[in-house]
């Protein structure tokens, strides 16, 4: 915790975080008695997670406390002297968060006291005070899928098969901006067009990329708070060197966006989709494979 330091801190729900607390006595006389006090506190605060390092966690009143009982060095600072003490902490996850959970953060809030030896008028009491906040981000992903809708099946050389490509939002506890998502389709796979709804959804010629621009996405999308999803026609027209084979009919799939309360760029992405259509609930086992 340098001083002064006043970036924005963000974290994902459910990874660690490691706090340094730095400190130097920038006196020209000794600090005794050195106390340092963490309090921490937060809508995603977590008490059960804390990992105090050498200081004592005092959970009633949510602070870290290190003084000369814990931590020797702040028995006694010589002018110059420095040192840290560290401590760790999970913020709770916010995936699928329904509970009207909003700005995810946690805040630290750090106190540091000592007795400044003086030789005319003896000790007196000096300290500082330090604030930071970890804000977590919102969990942003895209899954993807696809069902077949007519032409050979199992596909077939040189023939063409049909497909429904759909692409489902989740976003957890935060508004998303300038959200967007794009995949390639593999030459051998022709866009055909969007199918239904209001989304922005083209086709690049040149880069073979579908292309949605989805623009904001509201908290709680996909957790029962809406839905934004998109669908898309395709057609597989398989070359005879690719029977005996599972071919992609869309790949490197990736989402991109940013969170509106971190202002943190977020990058996510999907497995590739293959013929084998596990998420088709009439797909039959061996239909994947391209024949002859």
């Amino acid at each position: 915790f340098p001083s002064h330091d006043n970036r924005l801190y963000s974290v994902a729900g459910g990874k660690m975080v490691r706090a340094d607390i730095v400190w130097t006595n920038n006196l020209s006389t000794p600090v005794l008695n050195t106390e340092i006090t963490a309090q921490l506190s937060g809508n995603v605060f977590d008490k059960e997670t804390v990992v105090p390092g050498n200081g004592f966690f005092d959970s009633a009143n949510n602070q870290i406390i290190w003084n000369r009982n814990t931590t020797k060095e702040l028995a006694s600072i010589s002018p110059g002297g420095k040192g840290r003490v560290s401590f760790s902490f999970v913020p709770s996850s916010v995936l699928g968060a329904s509970n009207g959970v909003r700005d995810p953060q946690v805040v630290i809030q750090v106190s540091i006291k000592g007795q400044e030896a003086g030789s005319d008028t003896g000790a007196s009491e000096v300290s500082n005070f330090e604030k930071k906040v970890v804000r977590v981000v919102s969990d942003f992903q895209i899954a993807s899928s696809a069902v077949v809708t007519g032409g050979a099946v199992p596909p077939q050389a040189e023939k063409d098969s049909s497909y429904k490509v759909t692409w489902t939002l989740s976003n957890s506890v935060n508004q998303i901006s300038n959200a967007e998502a794009r995949a390639v389709l593999p030459v051998y796979v022709k866009y055909v067009g969007v199918v239904g709804g209001n989304e922005n959804i083209s086709y690049d010629t040149t880069t073979h990329e579908v292309v949605w621009k989805i623009g904001s996405v509201k908290p709680n999308t996909g957790f029962g708070g809406g839905e934004r999803e998109v669908s898309f026609a395709i057609t597989l027209r398989p070359s005879v060197s690719q029977v005996g084979t599972v071919p992609q009919l869309v790949r490197d799939v990736a989402l991109v966006g940013t969170d509106a309360f971190t202002t943190t760029a977020l990058k996510s992405s999907a497995s590739a989709i293959t013929t084998r259509l596990d998420n088709d609930p009439n797909f039959i086992q061996g239909n994947e494979i391209v024949k002859r």
